[in-house]
């Protein structure tokens, strides 16, 4: 498998979509293994009408690239990591807001846990933690532990306080993204201590 080919599987599978926007502004040099992916089946593009925040009435038609089944299965093959499903019908704004806040802190792909691979560990049992409190992922970084959420926007306060709690388990310390300064500085309030504003990449690409 070619690198790029590689590079762009990796990120599908970690992040279960992308935002092409996005993934054009940080990978360019993937977007012509995406274009063969797609000719062949493999990933495809879905243009879906998605809100830059939580609780914005705009809508903007973006293009979100996700891997087919043939996809995925071809991905855990050659990758060696399970390529879950993801589910198009809903939050798909924040599932791109969890992939750039991974990408914005450079978080590598295999240095990642998704919280649908921390289901598949168990490790909410082995915790006794609810399924609702568990991060987007875990990242371990030098040595470090690291619990990272992105909120669109749409979290309540008791909400918040819940994840914080659980992420004090199972993290040596976590880092919150926003889609908007505003909404960064409401979660500091809350006492998250590192929270990153995020914009996500809508748009056609």
């Amino acid at each position: 498998m070619k690198s790029e080919k590689r590079a762009l599987f990796h990120i599908l599978a970690v992040d279960g979509l992308r935002s092409i926007v996005g993934l054009a502004r940080v990978h360019p040099q993937l977007i012509g293994a995406l274009g063969t992916c797609v000719r062949e089946g493999l990933v495809t593009v879905v243009r879906p009408r998605l809100k830059p925040t939580g609780y914005s009435r705009r809508e903007i038609p973006t293009d979100i690239a996700v891997l087919t089944h043939l996809g995925r299965r071809e991905a855990e093959e050659n990758l060696g990591r399970p390529a879950p499903a993801v589910s198009l019908a809903h939050e798909i704004e924040h599932r791109v807001g969890v992939g750039e806040l991974r990408t914005t802190l450079r978080i590598a792909p295999e240095a990642w846990t998704s919280a649908v691979e921390l289901h598949v560990a168990c490790l909410i049992e082995v915790s006794g933690i609810a399924g609702r409190g568990l991060p987007d992922g875990l990242a371990d970084v030098d040595g470090m532990r690291l619990a990272l959420e992105y909120d669109h926007g749409r979290y309540t306060a008791t909400q918040v306080r819940l994840k914080q709690q659980v992420f004090n388990s199972l993290a040596d310390g976590a880092v919150w993204g926003a889609p908007t300064a505003r909404r960064a500085e409401w979660l500091r309030r809350l006492g998250c201590g590192r929270v990153v504003a995020v914009p996500l990449p809508l748009g056609v690409w």
